[in-house]
């Protein structure tokens, strides 16, 4: 009977890892998801006096919509953007490449079930989590500040202005950090009811 109480005390705090585990899942989901949206849409920022809406790889004409993507006319566009327009490019795509790659382990391990005698997988996760972030939060900067510079935009500029799809992006980093930190606090916790679980053995 003594053993099996132990036992019983012994689940609870493992079930609270899988909860915390299950959680960033949430988290994590979200920001994939957000960040998916900020990085394909293309309403990072407008020009208030024609009317161009600029994402990360494409603009378009606000009165007819047409759009003219990257790699559209031999990669025109692409060609003739600033350096800091591709840099922002580049830094975000490794970013979400990096959560792609945290989303797959953490379905692998959470519905699939897979590892799961890796105890520090999700401690794994979190730290591609604050990865992705890094990067991401780079790649905000580097548009932003470029694109203040060069265009003059600001919240409240008369010339351009940041668009719905910048903010999302800056949604998505907030989603990032905390899915990496309740990741990272599920992962240790179930490092620890482990060791607890060998000691017991």
């Amino acid at each position: 009977m003594p053993n099996s109480k132990s036992k019983t005390q012994d689940e609870k705090p493992m079930s609270i890892a899988w909860l915390a585990l299950g959680i960033g899942w949430v988290l994590l989901l979200l920001a994939f998801l957000l960040s998916c949206i900020a990085f394909f849409s293309p309403f990072w920022m407008v020009e208030l006096n024609t009317l161009y809406h600029t994402g990360l790889w494409g603009r378009c004409d606000d009165s007819e919509f047409n759009c003219i993507w990257f790699h559209e006319r031999d990669y025109a566009w692409e060609k003739s953007l600033p350096g800091w327009h591709v840099a922002a490019q580049v830094t975000y795509a490794i970013g979400i490449g990096i959560l792609f790659i945290a989303l797959m382990l953490s379905i692998a391990n959470l519905i699939l079930r897979c590892c799961k005698n890796m105890f520090n997988l999700g401690i794994i996760i979190g730290f591609l989590i604050f990865i992705t972030t890094v990067f991401e939060t780079l790649s905000i900067l580097i548009f932003g500040i470029g694109a203040y510079r060069l265009y003059d935009v600001s919240i409240n500029s008369w010339s351009a202005r940041f668009e719905w799809a910048f903010y999302i992006g800056i949604a998505a980093l907030f989603n990032c950090f905390f899915a990496g930190v309740v990741f990272v606090f599920g992962g240790l916790r179930m490092v620890k009811e482990m060791a607890g679980y060998a000691s017991y053995a």
